[in-house]
């Protein structure tokens, strides 16, 4: 066990399970898992390889390494093949160990009305998940504002910036009223599938980033005038309006 945990702590904390077409890459695969599509890659740590350390110890260090791993996941399409298959064939269960589980929402995944269903099926996989576990949704919120798009590599997120500068304090305003309004539509979509998984996770939280913002969903039933409302709150607009 001792040699289990010395070799998790050489591992990542964060796995990112990417579809990069989706950020623009061409790529046909998520890495995540084509990486150790062989059996025997050369490049998977000798403490994961049952042929090197037997069959039990390797099985051992993945289910340690799911438990304490958050798993960062771009495309709710991925989030099956995370929870059912095991990335290092050790004959693990990924959903039996998984506690940490971040997804972002673009706006492609909930503008589109008919692909609502696929979506909220996806979430609703995820009450496979054991008691304790958590679940982050980051939430896209941004306009596709003509003009220029840029990748904000460093923070690893997009970044949507008006064509023209025109008035500052109009265009924010503008942008403020369109994301409220999104977030409001986005929580009447989201929170009946997040208040069900209430009941078999430990806690889930809606995130977004521009403007950094994070609500928890409490004990009891969550509704979208509480998510609007603490948004407000969190931007000093409630202040504004009173």
């Amino acid at each position: 066990m001792i040699y289990t945990h010395v070799g998790i702590a050489h591992l990542p904390t964060e796995y990112h399970i990417a579809n990069f077409p989706k950020l623009g890459v061409q790529s046909p695969t998520c890495d995540f898992f084509e990486d150790y599509k062989n059996e025997n890659d050369s490049n998977k740590p000798w403490y994961l390889c049952p042929d090197t350390v037997g069959a039990d110890m390797a099985a051992e260090a993945v289910q340690l390494l799911y438990r304490k791993s958050k798993f960062l996941v771009n495309d709710h399409q991925l989030l099956a093949r995370l929870l059912n298959e095991d990335r290092w064939k050790t004959g693990t269960l990924p959903k039996d160990f998984i506690r940490h589980v971040e997804l972002r929402l673009f706006r492609s995944d909930y503008e589109d009305d008919n692909a609502h269903g696929e979506l909220i099926a996806s979430l609703r996989s995820l009450k496979c998940l054991e008691n304790g576990a958590s679940i982050v949704l980051n939430l896209e919120l941004n306009k596709a504002w003509r003009g220029h798009i840029r990748a904000q590599k460093d923070e690893k997120r997009w970044e949507y910036r008006p064509a023209d500068s025109g008035s500052g304090d109009t265009q924010q305003h503008a942008e403020r009223d369109f994301k409220e309004k999104l977030l409001l539509k986005l929580s009447g979509l989201l929170l009946p599938v997040l208040n069900e998984l209430k009941g078999s996770v430990y806690s889930i939280a809606l995130r977004t980033y521009e403007p950094w913002w994070e609500f928890v969903l409490g004990k009891n039933e969550n509704t979208e005038t509480e998510v609007v409302a603490a948004w407000k709150e969190a931007l000093g607009e409630d202040k504004k309006d009173a």
